[in-house]
């Protein structure tokens, strides 16, 4: 569900309720089965994505935010820098 819905505004409560379990055993299974938090694993997801379209080349960094979940660029620079030590720009540039 995670992967189908990561660029929306997917929420650990409504994943939750689409299973009809509670939120906090949805936050127990996520976390046996990928080791880290809800958040974090939905975060990872969106990042991963975001290299992708970033080494792709065809999208500017605020065109990626928006397609991997994030309404506001520069907040999704703030967690892009945070995860990889570098800008989108930057990570474009290098790779």
């Amino acid at each position: 569900m995670v992967r189908e819905r990561y660029a929306q505004g997917i929420t650990l409560e409504e994943s939750a309720a689409a299973l009809n379990i509670t939120p906090e055993y949805l936050s127990t299974l996520v976390n046996k089965e990928t080791g880290k938090t809800f958040t974090a694993h939905l975060k990872e997801m969106r990042i991963s994505r975001a290299k992708e379209l970033l080494l792709a080349g065809e999208l500017k960094a605020f065109e990626v935010s928006i397609r991997v979940g994030y309404a506001d660029s520069k907040y999704f620079c703030r967690v892009f820098k945070e995860h990889t030590g570098m800008t989108p720009v930057e990570y474009q540039k290098k790779n």
